[in-house]
């Protein structure tokens, strides 16, 4: 194998009598090269918009969450929180009871997410951070006040401090309905902004507001119940809490994680991910088919060469062996080239931002101007493993062309 190895490095390297060999042997490394390129820097955008995304479900979201596995509520929520606060040290809990309902206000109306909070959850959540215009007061006394999500306020032309109130309109849950009556199918009450809020992210900045729980639940006919319980620790062991938590909890109720919380969202870019990855390693396929052009050519040209080996006792399969190596040292010089460039790019994209995002509503939503990108040296592995695979299987493919000659 090793001298298979040192005549497959001589011929790589030696001048060729005709130039279209060279000239093949570097396009197929210069192909191989801008696909390997290519899947780095496509994989660091896909793990720059996970990262980010990551980043901004951490403004609401909890560090820890616990929903029913089942239906849509935690019966006796408030009891459930007490007992966590009480039973492990050093996490806030707070309540949160969601719906749907019909807002409107000035006459524009729209359907909004409704999220029932304790008032410790603006304190916990650091809703302060992300408020944009008014302040974070939500009050369970009437005149009831509310925050607003940013798509909200500019759909029913409504913000702090206006004058302007909301009418918040939810299906009865319980009790008669009458036909001859249509009003009494829904449950009102009367809402005052207090403050605006933008996360810059689209499922909470489109259409949801965040009212006092008990004003939720007596819109619904609750008394304790809760959508989530979240959980923020002092500290960020979580996935130790989050396990011990779990252990305490009756069966029907899951602790869940921030990433958790949002498996669809991330479960969605890493599918793109891969399936990008996929068409990108197709690719990589076609432009590694020139390795048997320029193995095809070399042969012809090493024609007396291998003869003398031959000669020399050289079995032929020694002979495909050479051949083989060449071929997948032509894939492996692309790879790292390609290797190389696309950390290169990746780093100078992560310091300087060279591609903007090149859409100006799309920069104000993310809040950023330039492609984010994110290397993982798990994506690097795995490059580097479909390159030297590719290369094996058309090396092998091209040394097979020596023996039907």
């Amino acid at each position: 194998m090793r001298l298979q190895f040192l005549i497959a490095i001589r011929y790589l390297f030696s001048p060729k009598r005709h130039n279209a060999v060279n000239v093949i042997s570097m396009i197929s490394v210069a192909g191989i090269a801008v696909a390997t390129t290519a899947l780095i820097v496509v994989l660091s955008v896909f793990n720059g918009f996970s990262d980010l995304a990551m980043k901004q479900l951490s403004r609401i979201d909890p560090p820890l969450a616990i929903v029913p596995d089942t239906g849509k509520v935690i019966e006796n929520a408030d009891s459930l929180a007490k007992v966590i606060s009480e039973q492990f040290a050093g996490v806030r809990v707070s309540s949160v009871l969601k719906e749907q309902a019909l807002a409107s206000s000035s006459g524009h109306q729209m359907t909004v997410n409704v999220m029932g909070v304790s008032r410790d959850f603006v304190q916990n959540a650091d809703i302060k951070a992300i408020t944009i215009d008014g302040t974070t007061q939500i009050s369970d006394v009437a005149p009831y006040t509310a925050l607003s999500s940013v798509g909200v306020a500019i759909n029913l032309d409504i913000r702090p401090n206006d004058g302007k109130w909301m009418m918040l309109f939810v299906p009865r849950r319980v009790g008669k309905i009458s036909t001859a009556v249509p009003e009494s199918s829904f449950r009102s009450d009367t809402l005052y902004i207090s403050g605006v809020w933008q996360v810059e992210q689209e499922m909470y900045d489109t259409d949801v507001i965040m009212v006092d729980i008990d004003v939720v639940r007596s819109l619904l006919d609750y008394e304790n119940e809760a959508s989530t319980i979240c959980i923020y620790p002092d500290d960020d062991k979580t996935d130790k809490l989050q396990a011990e938590i779990q252990a305490e909890l009756p069966e029907g109720l899951t602790v869940k994680n921030r990433l958790e919380q949002q498996a669809d969202s991330f479960k969605m870019i890493s599918i793109e991910k891969w399936i990008t990855f996929l068409m990108l390693a197709f690719i990589l396929i076609i432009a590694s088919f020139n390795i048997i052009s320029t193995m095809s050519m070399l042969i012809i040209e090493k024609q007396s060469n291998t003869q003398t080996l031959m000669s020399l006792g050289a079995s032929p399969s020694m002979i495909r062996g050479i051949y083989a190596i060449q071929g997948l040292l032509i894939s492996i010089g692309g790879g790292i080239i390609g290797l190389i460039l696309g950390v290169i790019l990746v780093g100078l994209q992560q310091q300087f931002g060279l591609i903007g995002l090149g859409n100006a509503s799309m920069t104000g939503t993310l809040a950023i101007d330039s492609y984010p990108v994110a290397l993982k040296l798990s994506d690097i592995v795995i490059v580097a493993l479909s390159i030297f695979l590719v290369g094996l299987a058309t090396a092998t493919i091209a040394s097979i062309t020596r023996k039907e000659k």
